[in-house]
This record gives C-alpha cells, structure tokens and sequence, in this order.
C-alpha cells in the first residue's frame, strides 16, 4: 500500500509517481522519502531524498533505494546506513534481502560494531548467523590491535573470528604473520596455520606448521621445524 498527499498516476505506463512524501507499506517494511514512483507492474519502487525503510530489526536510511514488493529486496542506489541493534554498516551500493536479513555491500562498506569497526572490497552481512564476511582487502580493527587477510569471517555472538590468507595481526609489540588463522577475541587467544611467524620485539618465532599464542599469559606452542 502507498500513501500520499499528492500522486501522479499513469495508466498506460502504470506508474504511480509522488513528490510531496510517500509511505510505501509491504508486510512489516515500512518505506518513507519525499519523492519517487512506483511501478505496479513490475512491483518495484524507486524511492529519493530523505529516504527510510524500516523492518522488525533493522533501519535504513539512505539517498534513494529500489525496493522490490514482491521478492522483498532492498537495492541501495547511493550512500546508505543500515542500523541493527549490535551494529552499523554503511555503503554506497548494494542490496538487502528483508525476509532472509542478509546484505551484500559492494561499493565502499564499512561495519561498526559495539567496539570494533571493519572494512573491505565487499562485505557480507547474515543477521540470523550474525555473520561478517570481509572479503578482499579485508581489515578489522579494536583500540588494540589490528588484523587484515584477504578474508575475514566474524561472528557477533562469539567474537570468534576466521583469517585467511595473507593474514597479519598486530597488538602493541606483538606481530604476526600466517596464512590461515582463528582468533577468539574475548580469550585473547590465536591458532596460525601453516607458515607462520611471529614476533614481539625481543623474540621472533617461525613454524611450518601451526603457532597458538595468548597475548594475555604470554604462553604458546609452536610446530613444524620451528
């Protein structure tokens, strides 16, 4: 359903257009801007100016966005900040499926969680999972430490965070280097896989095979022709 104070409807193109603000009802979405149109037709909404969409769990607000009604997908034409309750993404393109609550963010994303933010070439967002896929050129960064890998995968609830490839963690003097890496943020505590090294400024490690290593202990094992 769109309301309006004022619309411009053609019957042959089947185009409802409004300039005068508009709210576009689709189930539990609710979209608001000041101008845009509707094509009945093809069920699709192009929505400009001061634009939101709100959901069960989410806000959006943006510049202007195409919304399907009848696969529920939100595509973002132009800067746009996504509000869930633990976080806050923003991009300049990409699309937001409403009923599987999942983004794909494809032109400048940024994630920023409750104390920690991420960036990428494209980012993946799963709602349900609370899953961060960073995916190329992939950096994540807390007031301590700063991690990049081609790839990083992060999960909310846990803080468990996957690293691969060209991975590189850095906390105050501690650097290390690897090729595939799991750190689980709330223990401190990081497992490198295949060739790794690290270092501290008064030691430098290399293995083969696998380092674990606790910042907060201090204590690790390394294997493989260390």
């Amino acid at each position: 359903r769109l309301y309006t104070p004022n619309l411009l409807y053609d019957l042959s193109t089947r185009v409802a257009t409004f300039n005068s603000g508009a709210l576009l009802t689709n189930d539990s979405t609710q979209l608001i801007s000041k101008r845009g149109y509707f094509n009945t037709s093809a069920n699709e909404a192009v929505f400009k100016d001061s634009v939101r969409v709100v959901g069960n769990s989410f806000n959006v607000q943006a510049d202007s966005i195409l919304y399907n009604t009848s696969t529920k997908t939100v595509d973002f034409l132009s800067a746009t900040l996504i509000k869930h309750e633990l976080n806050r993404i923003y991009c300049e393109a990409g699309q937001y499926q409403v009923e599987e609550g999942k983004a794909l963010l494809t032109k400048r994303p940024q994630y920023v969680g409750e104390d920690l933010s991420a960036e990428a070439d494209t980012i993946k967002y799963d709602e349900r999972l609370g899953l961060v896929e960073l995916i190329d050129e992939a950096r994540l960064l807390d007031s301590l430490s700063l991690m990049e890998a081609d790839q990083i995968n992060y999960l909310e609830e846990t803080e468990k965070l996957l690293l691969i490839h060209n991975v590189s963690y850095q906390k105050e003097d501690i650097v290390v280097f690897g090729d595939t890496a799991v750190y689980y943020r709330e223990a401190d505590n990081y497992e490198l896989f295949g060739a790794s090294n690290l270092n501290d400024g008064s030691f430098q490690i290399f293995a083969e095979e696998e380092i674990l290593f606790n910042n907060e202990t201090g204590a690790g094992l390394a294997k493989g022709n260390v």
